[in-house]
């Protein structure tokens, strides 16, 4: 397409390449992306005068973004794991226990990543494949998955100081705060999948394979740590007594308990630490206790202001081809050239409509896109009582005509837009019984929606299942069965801190924050 050079403000033009409306979405995606790749290969040979083309739709934006996220995964896995490992070397001053949780990190995401692709579409079909949401688990079970090796490498060094045997020590840890773990990790997982219950599968599929990764976290630490502790302090201590048996200086027991006690001097420090912390509660817990009770009230009275938003650039990556492409097409034809919102008209099956759309009835209203001065818009074929073998919508009405009009509200003005086109159509005095108005960002807004709705829904659950399940173990173990909604008061707590935080630093609740609070 040639610009015309007698309209010298012109910056850019428009070219509609028409699918064939028969393929299923996965044909008319690739065939979006040979579109694509057909328009890149042109866009090369106009490098030199000055102009380019840009390919884009829903199936070229989703790649673009999926693109960004898979490139962005190795550097934000790279990060967390380098900082876990800094953490963990101030921690232990010991390079075996660094490298072995880092190792056991390792495993767990693979085992996260096989049971992902077993479960996926490429073998038994029961979830989908990877998504923009699912790739950020690996990231996750770093955070998640280093607090096995902590709880249980400080809990083996804590017996080590009182003259435990390696193998005493190993298996004292996984009785004690291995039985601690696996509870945490049976409530954790719960709390995960209560995201079966979202409409959405992507979110589903999240939940699913979190889970599936905790599990692995377990497993893999709750054998690896203990396993691999056992076999480097006995070799030690074999080197320790061959050692001192050669000089003459003894068994060598001595050695070993000094060894250990240098590896593990640093967990008096972090005991003092926190028992500093804990002075005012040791001291003064109902001063704690009513200090948490008035910052959580303030938490509370923040959360019930929280505004429920969605804006589509939440879920795309800053500077990338994506954002950059949206943005070139929101600033030369002022939003998604691709949007058309449907009026429909409704009746009885197989009857005719004299309703219709004029252009002077939508002429001023906001989110019509204008051509030539008028509003755009289209009549389709009438539909008739053989199109509708569904037999008509509910209470017995069908579409009896359907009006196309090219619209630019975006997700975030659809319902607007919905609301002004029926009362435009409906005309002065009228009525919009009868008119339905739909379009794609009204459907994505409606599910989106019903999204962030069950990820509170999960919340509840989460707190509600966990709640019940500790009540039942400390019922059983400790005959104690108030020690699980006890348990759960931090949670609750926390939970709701966050969601005062986020009113407090002008935040909304949209599909990306309702799931860090659920994580939480």
């Amino acid at each position: 397409m040639d610009l015309d050079p007698a309209i010298p403000t012109a910056r850019g033009g428009l070219v509609v390449v028409p699918l064939n409306p028969d393929l299923d979405d996965n044909a008319t995606a690739q065939a979006s992306l040979a579109v694509a790749r057909a328009a890149n290969s042109a866009d090369d040979a106009l490098v030199d005068t000055g102009a380019g083309l840009v390919p884009f739709n829903p199936a070229i934006i989703n790649d673009a973004i999926l693109a960004d996220s898979e490139t962005e995964l190795p550097r934000l896995l790279g990060i967390s794991l380098a900082l876990i490992t800094l953490i963990l070397a101030l921690l232990y001053r010991s390079f075996s226990d660094v490298a072995t949780g880092i190792v056991g990190l390792v495993a767990t995401i693979a085992w996260m990543t096989g049971i992902a692709v077993l479960l996926g579409p490429e073998v038994l079909g029961w979830l989908g494949p990877f998504t923009q949401v699912t790739t950020i688990i690996p990231v996750l079970l770093v955070g998640l998955g280093v607090d096995y090796s902590i709880h249980l490498t400080l809990r083996y060094r804590e017996e080590r100081r009182h003259d435990f045997s390696p193998h005493q020590a190993g298996a004292m840890a996984v009785r004690t705060v291995g039985g601690a773990l696996a509870l945490a990790t049976l409530t954790t997982m719960v709390g995960f999948l209560t995201n079966v219950v979202s409409p959405l599968p992507p979110i589903r599929d999240f939940g699913i394979f979190t889970a599936a990764g905790i599990a692995s976290a377990f497993i893999v630490m709750g054998t690896l740590v203990p396993s691999m502790r056992v076999l480097l302090d006995r070799r030690r201590t074999r080197r320790a007594g061959t050692k001192a048996t050669s000089s003459g200086n003894g068994s060598g027991t001595g050695s070993d308990r000094a060894n250990t006690t240098g590896r593990t001097r640093t967990t008096p420090r972090l005991a003092t630490a926190m028992g500093r912390v804990a002075v005012l509660a040791e001291r003064a817990p109902r001063v704690t206790l009513a200090l948490g009770f008035a910052v959580t009230v303030l938490a509370v009275l923040g959360a019930v202001r929280l505004e429920t938003t969605f804006n589509q650039q939440d879920f795309i990556p800053e500077d990338s081809v994506a954002a950059n492409t949206l943005d070139l097409v929101d600033e030369l034809f002022g939003g998604d050239l691709g949007e058309v919102t449907y009026v429909v008209f409704t009746g009885t099956p197989g009857t005719t409509s004299t309703q219709t759309v004029s252009a002077e009835s939508l002429t001023g209203v906001p989110g019509v896109r204008v051509v030539d001065g008028a509003p755009d818009i289209s009549e389709l074929p009438p539909v008739t009582a053989g199109d509708d073998p569904g037999g008509g919508l509910a209470n017995g009405m069908a579409p009896i005509a359907v009006f196309e009009v090219a619209t630019n509200a975006g997700v975030e003005g659809a319902d607007g837009l919905a609301s002004d086109l029926e009362t435009a159509v409906a005309g002065p005095g009228g009525t919009s019984e009868g008119i339905l108005v739909t379009s794609e960002p009204l459907v994505v807004l409606e599910t989106l929606g019903a999204l962030t709705t069950s990820q509170v829904r999960s919340i509840i659950i989460t707190l509600v299942a966990a709640t019940l399940l500790l009540a039942v173990y400390f019922g059983v173990v400790e005959r104690r069965w108030s020690l699980g909604p006890i348990t759960m008061v931090p949670s609750l707590a926390v939970v709701v801190w966050i969601l005062g935080t986020m009113w407090a630093m002008g935040l909304t609740l949209n599909v990306l924050t309702a799931m860090i609070a659920s994580l939480a």
